[in-house]
């Protein structure tokens, strides 16, 4: 397996778009109650805030440690 080393510059915000699209991909394919459950809360309000603010939170908690581990390698 090839591992992709393109360098995309995209916003956090931009970042957890394309995790939603993903996921709604997924769930398009399994039907997966979970996958749907899990969607609902990262979905934004009107406002622009995510409907779970705490996803927000767990998802930029989650960005800084693949930001930490740069250049160590996969995973």
């Amino acid at each position: 397996m090839e591992v992709m080393n393109d360098q995309v510059i995209l916003s956090k915000k931009d970042a957890y778009r394309a995790m939603i699209l993903f996921l709604e991909q997924e769930f398009r394919a399994t039907k997966s109650e979970d996958i749907a459950a899990l969607l609902s809360s990262l979905q934004f309000l009107p406002d622009g805030i995510p409907a779970d603010p705490a996803a927000w939170e767990d998802w930029e908690d989650c960005v800084g440690r693949v930001l930490g581990s740069a250049g160590t390698g996969p995973g």
